[in-house]
């Protein structure tokens, strides 16, 4: 079982959303999903695979309230490259 796969991290005051620490492409999540699978991993836990906000608590000094970590599905509802490159591998193996 894959327990954590991330797409980015949190947000602080002042710096770019998603994310100021830094990410990787909305490919590589396809091709580390795609890798997992051909490990024999067949429990996979995106985390955040949709984005939210924690309105009124912050979790931490300078830490937003904001909770997207380029999730597939944004924090604002847009599809993200990283929502299609999941589903692309999600269809093809359902074929099995």
């Amino acid at each position: 079982m894959f327990m954590e796969l991330e797409g980015g991290w949190f947000s602080t005051f002042g710096g770019p959303l998603p994310t100021n620490r830094g990410s990787f492409p909305a490919e590589w999540t396809e091709t580390l999903v795609k890798s997992a699978i051909g490990m024999g991993i067949n429990g996979i836990n995106i985390y955040m695979f949709h984005g939210g906000t924690n309105p009124g608590y912050y979790t931490g000094k300078y830490i937003t309230t904001t909770y997207d970590y380029e999730a597939p599905i944004r924090e604002w509802g847009e599809l993200s490259k990283r929502y299609y490159a999941i589903k692309r591998v999600a269809l093809f193996t359902k074929t099995f």
